[in-house]
């Protein structure tokens, strides 16, 4: 498993970018990260979580 501890609403647009696959996220080495296992968790706060729908 790997597992990413985000913080801040520094963050929100890139994790948003991210998690949504959005263009331009294979910019962002988190969006890179494939484990074999197939088990990927996020561990958001609120503010870093804000602008995923």
């Amino acid at each position: 498993m790997v597992a990413f501890l985000v913080t801040g609403a520094g963050k929100s647009e890139k994790v948003r970018i991210i998690t949504q696959n959005e263009s331009g996220s294979e910019k962002y080495p988190a969006s890179l990260v494939n484990p074999t296992s197939k088990e990927l968790v996020w561990f958001l706060d609120q503010d870093a979580a804000s602008e995923i729908s």
